[in-house]
């Protein structure tokens, strides 16, 4: 049974970030943007968001969530 999508962050201007198929060789990252944003949401390979985010609020949230998984 896939695991739920897991919610890691939320920013204060009401972005969340979630961890989508993360047992899988195939997990994402979805970025749903708040609203006023247009709130079209999008993904992002696991790897490639972790390369790319290695310094942000939600980059540093996810390898919490992935080593806390270990």
């Amino acid at each position: 049974m896939p695991k739920q999508d897991q919610l890691f962050y939320s920013s204060e201007n009401g972005d969340d970030w979630l961890l989508v198929d993360g047992d899988s060789k195939d997990a994402v990252v979805r970025h749903r943007p708040n609203v006023s944003s247009g709130g079209q949401s999008r993904d992002v390979a696991l790897g490639d968001f972790l390369s790319r985010e290695q310094t942000t609020p939600q980059g540093q949230a996810l390898r919490r969530v992935l080593d806390a998984q270990k």
